[in-house]
C-alpha cells in the first residue's frame, strides 16, 4: 500500500475537517450567535405616605398619630391627646402641604374621648381656610365636666396628590376647661410625612 503524500494527507485531513464541521458534529461549541441577555426592567417601589412625630408624646400633650386607615396612596391623621385633666375644648390651626395632600372633608371622623364613649355631646368644626391650613375647633356641649385621661379627639384624612415631603405644624393652639379658661401646659406636638406616589 502506498504512502500518501504530505499535501495528500493534508488535503484529506481538511476536506474531512470540513465535513465534521458542516455535518454539526461534536456539540457545536462556544455557544455563540444567541441574543444578548436583556437586564430586568427597574423595580418601581409602591405609593407610600408615612407620618413622624417631632417628638414623643408626654403627659398634658395634643399631638398627632399614623392612623390605621392610612394606606399607600391615603393619610389618616389622629389627633390625640396624653394624660390630660378637664378638657372641655380645643382649638388650633393644622398647616399641612397641599401640595402633596388633598383634604377630604367628609371623611372626618370624630374619637370617643370628648364624647365619652356617646354619654357627651360635642361639635366638631373643620375649615380649609386658606388652602394648606386647618382652622379646627372641637367642643363638648351644654354645662359639662372636662375630659380626663388620654385618647383620641377625632381624625382627618388627605390623599397623596404627588411624591415629597413636608411638615404638618400645629398653630394658634389652645384648650379649655368647663368654664372657658385657657389650660396652662399644655404641649403640641406635630411632625412631618414623607409620600411616595408610584408612576406609571
Amino acid at each position: 500500500m502506498k504512502r500518501l503524500g504530505l499535501r495528500t494527507l493534508a488535503a484529506v485531513m481538511s476536506l474531512a475537517l470540513l465535513a465534521w464541521v458542516n455535518s454539526g458534529c461534536g456539540g457545536g461549541g462556544g455557544g455563540g450567535g444567541g441574543s444578548p441577555t436583556q437586564p430586568p426592567p427597574p423595580v418601581i417601589p409602591p405609593s407610600s405616605v408615612t407620618f413622624t412625630a417631632d417628638s414623643q408624646a408626654v403627659p398634658g400633650s395634643v399631638y398627632l398619630e399614623q392612623g390605621q386607615g392610612s394606606s399607600g396612596t391615603v393619610l389618616v391623621l389622629e389627633v390625640q391627646v396624653m394624660d390630660v385633666s378637664d378638657l372641655y375644648s380645643a382649638r388650633f390651626d393644622l398647616e399641612f402641604p397641599n401640595s402633596l395632600l388633598t383634604f377630604r372633608k367628609n371623611a372626618t371622623t370624630e374619637g370617643d374621648f370628648l364624647d365619652g364613649g356617646g354619654d357627651f355631646r360635642t361639635d366638631l368644626i373643620v375649615k380649609n381656610k386658606p388652602a394648606g391650613n386647618l382652622v379646627i375647633g372641637f367642643s363638648r356641649i351644654g354645662d359639662v365636666e372636662g375630659a380626663e385621661g388620654s385618647g383620641t379627639l377625632f381624625s382627618l384624612e388627605f390623599g397623596t396628590d404627588k411624591s415629597g415631603s413636608g411638615s404638618l405644624n400645629l398653630k394658634r393652639h389652645d384648650t379649655f376647661d368647663p368654664n372657658g379658661e385657657v389650660q396652662s401646659g399644655v404641649t403640641w406636638i406635630g411632625g412631618s410625612i414623607d409620600v411616595h406616589v408610584q408612576s406609571n
